[in-house]
């Protein structure tokens, strides 16, 4: 039986305790499941909250405007025509439309060795059959100035002996909207106190869509500014365009299927892996560079 928008509900609705992420023993936020959640939302596990050094908030959850997007983690709004984002589906030539949404449950429990978390999951269609295994692994260390960092590690492979097409919006016909893959909902900012730039690009127009070893945003806000920096940590990864609002709410993701479609045979392995720095403080181009190398 398909499920929609109005009728799924995920395996694991009920809430899962979840796991603290800490950064030179400093608490920096929590690890779990996404329940409970709306309605239009695919429950799956996140990191929400985050937090900057000081204390700033750094994810946003079920916000009224897309109520499916939560915290920082991974998102698909298309695998074989299902969708394991949330909210509406888009349909080339017939825009946003209700459609099958899918549901994400474990293959095994998360679990922690240290400042390592790792976590088996099954990306699943209404029914509950298995289109996709993920492999996730969760590093968070300490660096010079309280500053703290998160790589992420997904490793995707198919279910079954058949080929799994990974798509999006944009890949569907959407121009500049080719999100989905690694996806971070930020919390509510103005939007004149949010600058994102890369290394030759700065503002929403010309960042998002555009290919670049790293992507940075800082957010003004007096005592609670802080600036984070994402890169993508292995070659397929960085290949990926970045995807990115600040007027219309603040997101930023890694796009993995941008303007195409892409397609993963039996035996391959997907990667999707990231590193996110977080200092306090607003800094410019060079101060972002001097926060990944180090």
């Amino acid at each position: 039986m398909t499920r929609t928008a109005g009728n799924r509900r995920s395996d694991h609705e009920a809430a899962h305790r979840p796991l603290p992420l800490t950064a030179g023993g400093h608490d920096v936020g929590r690890y779990g499941w996404d329940a409970p959640a709306p309605p239009q939302a695919v429950v799956r596990p996140v990191a929400h909250p985050l937090r900057a050094p000081g204390g700033a908030l750094l994810t946003g959850t079920h916000p009224a405007d897309h109520p499916w997007h939560s915290g920082l983690g991974l998102a698909l709004p298309d695998v074989n025509g299902v969708n394991l984002w949330g909210g509406p589906t888009y349909v080339r030539d017939h825009g946003y439309r209700p459609g099958e949404l899918g549901t994400v449950r474990e293959a095994a429990p998360a679990r922690q060795d240290g400042d390592t978390l790792g976590h088996d999951l099954l990306w699943c269609d209404g029914s509950g059959r298995e289109l996709l295994h993920e492999t996730r692994r969760i590093r968070v260390g300490a660096g010079p100035g309280g500053a703290w960092s998160l790589e992420w590690s997904s490793e995707l492979t198919t279910a079954g002996d058949r080929a799994v097409a990974l798509g999006s919006p944009g890949s569907n016909g959407r121009t500049g909207a080719g999100y989905g893959g690694f996806f971070w909902r930020l919390p509510p900012l103005p939007a004149d106190r949010v600058t994102v730039f890369t290394a030759r690009q700065a503002g929403e127009e010309a960042v998002n869509g555009s290919r670049a070893d790293w992507l940075a945003l800082a957010v003004d806000d007096g005592a609670a500014s802080w600036t984070a920096v994402l890169a993508g940590t292995d070659p397929r990864t960085r290949q990926d365009p970045w995807f990115v609002r600040v007027a219309e709410y603040a997101g930023i993701g890694s796009a993995l299927a941008w303007s195409a479609p892409v397609r993963l045979e039996p035996g391959r392995r997907l990667p999707i892996t990231l590193r996110l720095v977080v200092a306090d403080g607003v800094r410019d181009r060079a101060g972002a560079e001097a926060l990944l190398a180090r």
